[in-house]
């Protein structure tokens, strides 16, 4: 059993995730840091990074990835994959991610930055905060105190294939398996959702993936 499993997923969806966006935007350009280089931390933070390169004005933008889940909401170390290259210049950094959950994935990108950047002026964003993560992002869209497993739009077949195939639900009809995930994690999808999970699920194998 999973965190998921007993306390729930949210799913967001993308005219929420572009709402989101916008507040984390906002309150970037608010304190006045304008970033002249993005890096994203892979693979949740692919997509936040290039938005935020749309609202900012970024051009620049590279990415390093970090394992930490072996698969969706199963907890594995915390490792470095595919670091960023050499030969890098930046003065103002923005580090991305989609969540901060325990905070081992941003601290170690933070410290793979320093390294890579030693005299850059980093700062940090995520989506979503949730409050039992050691330390905090300069930046965030959402605060998260009640912990539960956060769904973004770029994972609804892979994660989503995960908690069919917990439940026992893989060979079910796309309307039982809709109903049986709203009761079991609180996942509230429509039916063509869970159609594409049932139709693509089983590439994937977690939200961020371990070697």
């Amino acid at each position: 059993m999973t965190r998921a499993d007993e306390q729930g997923v949210e799913f967001i969806d993308w005219p929420r995730f572009e709402r989101l966006m916008d507040d984390l935007a906002r309150a970037i350009v608010a304190a006045g840091y304008r970033p002249d280089l993005v890096v994203a931390i892979g693979r949740g933070g692919y997509v936040p990074a290039r938005v935020l390169c749309d609202r900012l004005g970024t051009r620049d933008l590279v990415g390093f990835q970090v394992t930490h889940y072996r698969e969706t909401a199963v907890e594995a170390e915390t490792r470095l994959r595919y670091p960023l290259p050499p030969g890098l210049h930046a003065r103002r950094v923005l580090l991305v991610d989609d969540v901060m959950d325990s905070g081992s994935s941003l601290a170690l990108g933070i410290g793979h930055l320093c390294r890579t950047l030693p005299d850059c002026e980093l700062r940090t964003a995520v989506i979503h905060y949730k409050s039992c993560a050691e330390g905090e992002p300069d930046f965030c869209a959402a605060r998260v105190e009640r912990w539960r497993w956060i769904l973004y739009p770029w994972a609804l077949v892979e994660d989503g294939w995960h908690f069919v195939q917990t439940a026992g639900l893989a060979d079910q009809p796309a309307s039982r398996v809709q109903t049986r995930l709203a009761a079991d994690f609180g996942l509230a999808l429509s039916l063509a959702q869970v159609e594409a999970i049932l139709h693509f699920g089983g590439g994937g194998t977690g939200q961020e993936e371990a070697p």
